[in-house]
């Protein structure tokens, strides 16, 4: 979806790869050098009017990410709030200026609607503006990229873990068909034998069906699931060893 809307963009603009990569540096130039270009008062208000807009832009963006809990997305709210009061503060000052000709809507500001601020007026600062909304996207697109690779990480991770599980269980299950053929232990009578066996079974049967439903949804989720599962066998095989089999595993 979001990297759908990266390319309408594009298409909008009517600009190339190439172009997308210069407009970003363009922006991040712009964040860079920005903050020193004046000393003046009025100037100085105009940057920051500038950077909580963009700011409040960035925060409404990432308000509904599926992976954010309601306390999260409330506590997101307060801050976009909080930004607002802020925004809102500052235009009135900027107002407030003398000579100032051109007011500010605070009320079209703060709403995020398309408003030109008067020094956007230059088509230079026009332009910005839509490098700025380019930008935004692309950052979107990137951080939905880092978070599907996480995502798929810890998948996989569970997946290899459920694998492991099931492998003690028929070790497991190897060892007590083994005492079948030998003489049981003293503490442990033919009926515990069988109910041990009958026990990790079970358990055998309830994990396997897991891991089935578990694999098949991972796999519809994303079809990179299995990509990363050679690494993360590697990453945790020092672990394997060590780890014991117990309920909480299940």
């Amino acid at each position: 979806m979001e990297a759908a809307n990266l390319e309408s963009l594009k298409q909008e603009f009517s600009i190339s790869v190439e172009d997308v990569d210069r407009w970003v540096c363009d922006v991040r130039h712009w964040a860079a050098t920005e903050k020193h270009s004046s000393d003046s008062s009025q100037e100085e208000l105009q940057r920051e009017i500038d950077e909580i807009i963009y700011s409040i832009r960035r925060k409404k963006q990432d308000l509904y990410r599926q992976n954010d809990s309601s306390q999260t997305r409330q506590r997101k709210r307060r801050r976009i709030g909080e930004l607002k009061k802020t925004l809102s503060e500052k235009i009135v000052l900027y107002n407030a200026i003398p000579g100032c000709e051109e007011k500010i809507d605070t009320e079209a500001a703060c709403s995020l609607c398309d408003v030109i601020l008067p020094w956007e007026a230059q088509g230079d600062v026009v332009r910005l503006r839509l490098k700025r909304r380019l930008f935004d996207q692309v950052m979107l697109v990137r951080r939905l990229e880092e978070e599907k690779i996480i995502i798929i990480k810890e998948m996989t991770q569970h997946y290899q873990h459920l694998k492991k599980v099931l492998d003690k269980l028929d070790r497991l299950l190897g060892e007590t068909e083994e005492m079948k053929i030998h003489d049981s232990p003293r503490e442990l009578t033919r009926e515990g034998q069988k109910g041990l066996y009958c026990f990790i079974l079970h358990k055998r049967h309830v994990l396997q069906q897991k891991l089935a439903a578990v694999t098949s949804t991972y796999a519809s989720v994303s079809t990179s699931f299995f990509t990363l599962e050679e690494d993360v066998e590697e990453e945790s095989e020092d672990d394997s060893n060590s780890s014991e089999l117990s309920e909480e595993e299940f």
